[in-house]
């Protein structure tokens, strides 16, 4: 996964990070985000829709995949930080976290 500062430079950023890691014959499908838009010009081969929201389990039933399982990983470690450390640990763990933003 990469971070985008802002959504001016994400069309720049996802072509870069596409063209870096994608092998050359990849078809690319996905929805009609103006972050997208650009793809084309790294990628041969883009399939972009517009997919009413009646639709997108059955036309992207792995965009719920990937947020299904991104949502049940964030709350494990959420848990698992707030019943398994210790008090002491964890205001060390938040300190260093945040030293590092800085």
């Amino acid at each position: 996964m990469v971070h985008a500062d802002s959504l001016n430079d994400t069309p720049q950023t996802i072509n870069y990070e596409a063209d870096k890691g994608l092998n050359e014959g990849v078809v690319v499908i996905s929805d009609d985000w103006r972050g997208y838009r650009g793809l084309g010009k790294v990628i041969a081969k883009v399939n972009q829709m517009v997919v009413p929201p009646t639709q997108a389990m059955d036309k992207l039933p792995w965009v719920h995949i990937v947020i299904s399982n991104a949502r049940k990983m964030t709350a494990g470690v959420h848990h698992s930080v707030a019943q398994g450390v210790s008090s002491k640990l964890l205001k060390r763990v938040l300190l260093e976290n945040q030293s590092q933003r800085l």
